[in-house]
């Protein structure tokens, strides 16, 4: 009687094996890859809203401050009388990991600003954005 098709016990045994060892090789990568995309992500949305911050402040011929609360990590958007006009807050697992020495932004009524870098975190994984004194809002 001859050997019929498929795999011996021991055959799949070595598969099963090897398929768990790449995969906890696999996995903390992958959460790797997962924080980097976070923190890049967020950094993208807080830049396009410092963006947004800057045209309005153009728009309205007036400063507006962004203040960055590190302990919530939330920011607010306030107009020169200290109105609040907007409010935001990081989504989980992100932080604020630097912040300019007095926690805020300003873009003036010419979109001028305060250098500043705004640093997002997430597990070991780093994002800057990166404001200058024309109003410049980069990823960096």
């Amino acid at each position: 009687m001859g050997r019929s098709g498929g795999f011996t016990q021991m055959e799949v045994l070595v598969c099963v094996g090897l398929a768990t060892i790449l995969g906890a090789i696999a996995v903390p990568k992958l959460t790797a890859w997962g924080d980097v995309a976070r923190a890049h992500g967020a950094a993208s949305s807080l830049a396009s809203e410092l963006r947004h911050a800057r045209a309005r402040a153009l728009v309205r011929g007036e400063t507006l401050t962004i203040r960055f609360d590190p302990a919530g990590s939330s920011w607010e958007t306030r107009d020169a009388q200290g109105g609040l006009i907007d409010r935001s807050q990081l989504p989980p697992r992100l932080w604020f990991s630097a912040l300019p020495q007095n926690r805020q932004l300003r873009f003036g009524a010419t979109g001028r600003s305060d250098n500043g870098t705004v640093a997002l975190s997430c597990g070991g994984s780093t994002a800057r954005i990166v404001v200058n004194q024309r109003g410049r809002v980069r990823i960096g």
